[in-house]
């Protein structure tokens, strides 16, 4: 958290349309965020109290609070019934939720989410893919995923930017990174593994397009 932090100030500093952003307009958040989110606040963190640290410290009064925290739980898809849980009764998924729900809560313009699916299983990280996405579809909230999946790139994003050694080293529309495999190669990434397969059959000499990167897209 502590490099986002001074990541934002830069951008602060370096953009004047960025200059106007508070901290809580730019909400970030860490991969591994539900493993310590317990000890956010020093208390038990049940009935909402986790969701609620950030509108509480943003100033807003208690009827506020209590409606952001049921709109964000709801977004996230948080019952009340897991909202009466203590923390360490949650599944790694659940906590993820909760976490994410504690930035949503602030309601920022910008939600930055660095490898929010790490460490969970494959039902979980299409959990929390699929809640991203609608929370995006509903809300038009840009989100900034930072991520090494191509693809979870490729499933969630309309641009990606590739970074390598600090620096862009490519920024496009994904059809438009992912024709570069071999450029991406030799940063350290990969294309999605429907891409690498119609790679290898556009060099056994089958004529397909190398440039799809989804499943759906190549039937």
């Amino acid at each position: 958290m502590t490099a986002s932090a001074d990541l934002f100030e830069k951008i602060y500093k370096k953009s004047p349309q960025c200059a106007a952003f508070t901290p809580y307009r730019i909400c970030p958040i860490g991969a591994h965020s539900d493993h310590n989110f317990g000890k956010i606040t020093g208390l038990a963190i049940d009935k909402g109290v986790n969701i609620a640290y950030g509108p509480k410290n943003m100033g807003l009064d208690e009827i506020e609070v209590k409606r952001r925290v049921l709109n964000a739980a709801e977004a996230v898809g948080i019952d009340a019934l897991t909202l009466e849980k203590s923390p360490f009764d949650l599944s790694g998924g659940q906590k993820r939720r909760v976490a994410i729900a504690g930035i949503i809560a602030m309601e920022p313009e910008i939600l930055v989410l660095d490898e929010p699916m790490a460490g969970l299983d494959p039902k979980g990280r299409d959990e929390i893919l699929d809640m991203i996405r609608s929370y995006h579809d509903k809300h038009k909230t840009t989100i900034i995923l930072v991520t090494h999946s191509m693809e979870d790139a490729a499933k969630m994003a309309n641009r990606i930017v590739v970074m390598c050694d600090s620096q862009v080293l490519l920024d496009g529309t994904p059809s438009e990174i992912f024709a570069n495999h071999e450029l991406l190669t030799k940063s350290g990434l990969d294309v999605p593994q429907i891409t690498s397969v119609l790679i290898e059959l556009k060099n056994r000499g089958y004529d397909v397009d190398t440039s799809v990167y989804t499943i759906e897209g190549a039937k």
